[in-house]
């Protein structure tokens, strides 16, 4: 194939793409105008039927008429020929003939309305059951498009969401590893300064038992006392002590 003949292609190719896209995106528009026009047809049609048995009634009517008359006049020639007056019994055959003749048209025209008007019937009842079918079949499309419409946002938001989330979950945990990095380093300042101060040397000799800890409130209760009264200030049997170890004067002399 030559370069134009490839190029004509590729674009005809993209204009029935482009005319098949908007068709199917126009395609439930499509659909309603096509009901109306088949609901417009089928007006004309039910008023075409309506005219169509207004004459067949009047067909009818006027056999119905005809042969009345032909019944009439038939009974009356017969009693014509049977009391001999033929001349009279004549004129009234002339006229039963052509009333045959018209009777027979008649009838055939009858005939004819009563058998189009079976066929327009038929064709109304097809025409209305089309459009309904057609009418479901719209509504069927128009729910599935809605519902497929609301699928496609809920794939899309739930799509968003997901990824959402997970962004929200990667920016958490940085977050959460940005504060125990400062924690850490909060950390290691208040060590660091606990070190330079002393109060760590402070703090292992206490934990070792080496410094002496603050006094308990029987300690406290104890000093306020021997301040308040020397004598209660030695322990409980420490002057006898005393006075037993003290040298004996006398002793000394002799």
């Amino acid at each position: 194939m030559s370069l134009w003949g490839s190029l004509f292609t590729a674009v005809k190719g993209g204009a029935n793409e482009a005319a098949e896209k908007a068709a199917d995106a126009n395609a439930v528009r499509i659909l309603d105008q096509q009901v109306r026009d088949a609901d417009a047809a089928l007006i004309r049609a039910q008023t075409d039927l309506a005219g169509l048995m207004g004459k067949a009634k009047l067909s009818r009517d006027k056999v119905a008429d005809l042969e009345q008359k032909y019944a009439r006049d038939m009974a009356v020639v017969e009693r014509a020929v049977e009391q001999g007056q033929d001349a009279l019994a004549q004129e009234l055959a002339d006229r039963i003939a052509i009333l045959e003749g018209e009777l027979e048209r008649e009838r055939r025209s009858f005939g004819e309305l009563s058998s189009k008007e079976v066929q327009l019937r038929e064709s109304v009842t097809q025409i209305r059951q089309k459009i309904q079918a057609m009418r479901r079949e719209i509504d069927t499309v128009k729910v599935t498009e809605s519902v497929q419409k609301a699928q496609a946002a809920i794939v899309s938001h739930g799509a968003g969401a997901v990824s959402t989330l997970s962004n929200a979950a990667a920016s958490l945990q940085r977050l959460k590893e940005k504060q125990a990095g400062r924690a850490a380093q909060f950390e290691a300042a208040n060590k660091l300064e606990e070190i330079q101060s002393g109060g760590d040397l402070d703090r292992r000799l206490a934990s070792a038992g080496l410094l002496e800890g603050p006094g308990s409130g029987a300690s406290i209760l104890a000093r306020v006392k021997a301040r308040a009264n020397p004598a209660l200030a030695a322990p409980e049997g420490s002057s006898s002590r005393l006075a037993i170890a003290a040298p004996d004067p006398s002793r000394s002399t002799g």
